[in-house]
């Protein structure tokens, strides 16, 4: 019996929009959202589901050092052109401007290269996951910041995002410019 199931039956996402996917790779960062969705889908498709992790070598937590040992875990790194010290330590300078940012009510998570640098240029990179047959989860949901319930909102609501993919598909999938194909299955969470 699936120990999640009860969780993912409060939430509206179908878990059979994955099926016909031969390939199913789970953003994980080692936190608890992204990790309950790892081990969910998993649950139901063993063998097609590859946990990622965009690798930081200052990342510490107990709960990656576990899914590192899953199978088909998957490591993704940015080219070698990146000092991650200095990535970071430059993302923290700029928290001043962020709280001023939020004071102001412009926030945007975009101030941070981190995230950009670190996570999404080594997917823009990897033709690996823009393969057909292939699918990208992403556990982002509406709480994590401005811009997400904004996404997520705009993908509900069936904007052109959702133009990518099948009608049965739309809402919960996005085919970014870089030609890879997420899914967002908490949208609505």
């Amino acid at each position: 019996m699936c120990r999640y199931c009860d969780f993912f039956s409060s939430i509206n996402f179908d878990i059979n929009l994955l099926e016909n996917f031969q390939k199913i790779f789970v953003l994980v960062s080692g936190g608890i959202d992204s990790t309950l969705l790892y081990e969910y889908i998993f649950y139901h498709y063993p063998e097609k589901t590859y946990p990622v992790n965009a690798f930081n070598p200052y990342e510490v937590s107990d709960t990656l050092k576990v899914l590192r040992k899953k199978p088909r875990y998957i490591e993704i790194k940015t080219s070698g052109e990146y000092n991650y010290a200095e990535v970071l330590k430059n993302a923290f300078l700029k928290i001043p401007e962020a709280r001023k940012q939020l004071r102001t009510g412009n926030y945007g998570k975009k101030i941070f290269g981190c995230c950009y640098i670190i996570k999404h240029k080594a997917f823009l990179r990897d033709n690996l996951f823009k393969q057909d047959g292939t699918v990208i989860i992403s556990g982002i949901k509406a709480g994590d910041g401005t811009q997400r319930r904004l996404w997520l909102h705009r993908l509900r609501e069936g904007g052109k995002q959702g133009l990518h993919v099948p009608k049965t598909q739309v809402g919960f999938f996005h085919k970014h410019d870089g030609g890879q194909l997420y899914c967002y299955p908490f949208r609505d969470y």
